[in-house]
C-alpha cells in the first residue's frame, strides 16, 4: 500500500468534495468514501505533521488536529474548529472547500456594486480574491493558522481602560496574519516567495501589533 502524503490524501479529498457538490441530492455514498478516507488520514502522520508544523510552534503544545467530515450525516457550517476539552483543532473538509469557493466567488464579484458597499467589505473581498489564486493544500494551512490566530487571541486590543476587545475586521486582520505566517514558513521551506510564486499582490501584507 502506497504511503500516505498530505499532497495525494489532500488531492483525494478534493475530488470526493467536489463530486458530492455536484451531486443534486446528497449522495450517500460519496459521502461515505470521504468518512473513510478520514479515517485514514486521521489514523495516518499527516495530521501529526500539522500539528509539529504549524499548531505547537505557538505554544500549543498539546493540540492536535483531527479531519471532520460530517456531524450526523450532515455537512458542518464551519471551516475549523478549536476544542479545548479535547485538546484539539477540527478540520471541516468540506468547510475548507466552501471557503476556496467563497474566495474564487470574490474574485468574481469583485468589481460589482455589492463588493463596493464599504471600504471595509471591499477590502475583505478583495483580499479573498487574492487568497483564491492559492492552490486548496495552501487554503487548508492557512485556515489552520488562523484557527491558532483565534485560539492565541492576536486581533485582542488593549484599551487605555484595561478592557480588552476584539479589533474591528476581526476575520480580515486574522487572514492577514495567518497569509503572514504561511508566507514565512514558505520562504525558510521553499526558498522561494510566495507572493511571487502565485501573483499574488497585497500592499496590507505586514502585521503590527500594538496596544
Amino acid at each position: 500500500m502506497a504511503k500516505q502524503t498530505l499532497t495525494s490524501s489532500w488531492a483525494k479529498f478534493e475530488r470526493l468534495v467536489r463530486k458530492y457538490e455536484k451531486s443534486e441530492r446528497q449522495d450517500e455514498k460519496t459521502l461515505n468514501q470521504l468518512e473513510e478516507h478520514a479515517k485514514k488520514v486521521n489514523s495516518s502522520k499527516i495530521p501529526e505533521a500539522l500539528s509539529e508544523t504549524f499548531v505547537r510552534p505557538y505554544d500549543l503544545e498539546d493540540v492536535d488536529i483531527r479531519f471532520v467530515v460530517s456531524n450526523n450525516g450532515k455537512l458542518p457550517d464551519w471551516k475549523v474548529c478549536y476544542r479545548e476539552e479535547d485538546g484539539e483543532i477540527d478540520i471541516s473538509v468540506a468547510g475548507v472547500f466552501a471557503f476556496v469557493n467563497r474566495c474564487s466567488q470574490a474574485a468574481e464579484s469583485l468589481h460589482t456594486a455589492e463588493a463596493r458597499q464599504s471600504f471595509t467589505h471591499y477590502r475583505y473581498e478583495a483580499y479573498l480574491a487574492e487568497l483564491s489564486k492559492l492552490p486548496s493544500s495552501m487554503a487548508l494551512v492557512l485556515l489552520i493558522l488562523y484557527e491558532v490566530a483565534s485560539v492565541k487571541h492576536i486581533t485582542d486590543v488593549k484599551k487605555k481602560s484595561g478592557d480588552i476587545e476584539s479589533a474591528p475586521g476581526e476575520e480580515y486582520l486574522k487572514l492577514l496574519w495567518a497569509f503572514k505566517e504561511l508566507e514565512s514558513y514558505y520562504h525558510a521551506n521553499h526558498g522561494r516567495d510566495m507572493r511571487t510564486e502565485y501573483g499574488i499582490s497585497w500592499l496590507e501584507s505586514d502585521w503590527f501589533i500594538g496596544e
